[in-house]
C-alpha cells in the first residue's frame, strides 16, 4: 500500500467536514485505504473551524452546504480570520465546545491510527499556523458563484462528490501546492464565461480573464495561450485599469 506523506515524510493528515454522516464515513474509508490519516470529522462549519484550529491538519476536506455556518463561511473564517488555535493550556478546547469528533474518540488530541501501526498525533502536523490553511471543497453543486467565491477566498480546490475517484489525486495535488478543480465544474464555468465577455476588454484580455477566474497563474496562462509571462502581466495590468479593480483576486470575483 502506498503511504501518502507530506514533504517532511510524515503521514498526510486530513480533517473531514460534512453534515451527512454516510458521506464522512465513506470518505474516511477511502482515505484510510490510501493510508491517509483522518484526524477528525465535523458535521457543520462551526465544528470544522474549531477542529481545524485544534488539530491543525494538512488539508481540510469540507462540504459547502452545511447547517449553521456553511463551508464557504468556515473557509472565510479560517483563511481571513486566522487558523491558529486560541485554546490555552488547561482550558476547554474549541473542539470540545463545538462537539466535533476527533479520530480516536477524542477531539482533544488523541493519536490517530488505522490499525497498521502507523499513527500520527492529532496535535502534530506539517501544517503550521503561519501558512494558509489548505481547504478543499467538496460539493454536489456545479455553481460558478460558489467556485468564484472559493477562488477569491484562497481555497485550494473545488470537487464534485460524485467523482470520488478524484479525491486522492486531488489531495496529493493540494499537498504539492497546486489548485484543483473538477473538470465538469471548469467546463461549466468556461461555457458561462464565454458568454459573459466584457466589451471593455479585448478578445485576448477576455481569454486571460477567463483563465484567471479558473485559478490559473501567469505561467499556466502563458503556456495555454502561447504568450510570454510578461505579456500576460501586461494584460492583467490593462484589465485592472479598465475595470477599476485592485488585484487578480478581484478579477476572479468580478467574473
Amino acid at each position: 500500500m502506498k503511504r501518502e506523506t507530506t514533504e517532511n515524510g510524515t503521514r498526510m493528515r486530513v480533517l473531514l467536514a460534512d453534515d451527512d454522516a454516510l458521506v464522512t464515513r465513506a470518505l474516511k474509508t477511502i482515505l484510510e485505504a490510501s493510508n491517509i490519516s483522518v484526524v477528525g470529522m465535523a458535521s457543520n462549519g462551526d465544528e470544522a473551524v474549531a477542529l481545524y484550529r485544534e488539530l491543525q491538519p494538512d488539508v481540510l476536506l469540507m462540504d459547502i452546504r452545511m447547517p449553521g455556518r456553511s463551508g464557504l463561511e468556515a473557509a472565510r473564517e479560517l483563511l481571513r480570520g486566522g487558523a491558529a488555535s486560541d485554546a490555552t493550556s488547561g482550558g476547554v478546547s474549541d473542539g470540545d465546545k463545538a462537539g466535533g469528533v476527533g479520530v480516536g474518540g477524542s477531539a482533544s488530541g488523541a493519536a490517530a491510527s488505522d490499525g497498521t501501526g502507523v499513527g500520527a498525533s492529532a496535535g502534530a502536523s506539517s501544517s503550521t499556523t503561519d501558512s494558509p490553511p489548505r481547504i478543499l471543497l467538496l460539493t454536489t453543486f456545479r455553481d460558478s458563484e460558489y467556485l468564484a467565491e472559493a477562488l477569491a477566498l484562497g481555497c485550494r480546490g473545488y470537487l464534485l462528490k460524485q467523482n470520488f475517484a478524484s479525491i486522492i489525486p486531488s489531495l496529493r495535488a493540494v499537498m504539492a501546492g497546486n489548485f484543483v478543480f473538477d473538470e465538469e465544474v471548469v467546463q461549466s464555468l468556461t461555457t458561462e464565461t464565454r458568454v459573459k465577455t466584457d466589451p471593455r476588454l479585448t478578445e485576448r484580455e477576455n481569454e486571460v480573464l477567463t483563465r484567471i477566474a479558473l485559478g490559473e497563474n501567469n505561467r499556466d496562462i502563458a503556456a495555454a495561450l502561447f504568450l510570454s509571462e510578461g505579456t500576460v502581466r501586461n494584460h492583467v495590468s490593462s484589465m485592472l485599469d479598465k475595470l477599476g479593480l485592485r488585484d487578480r483576486t478581484q478579477l476572479a470575483v468580478y467574473y
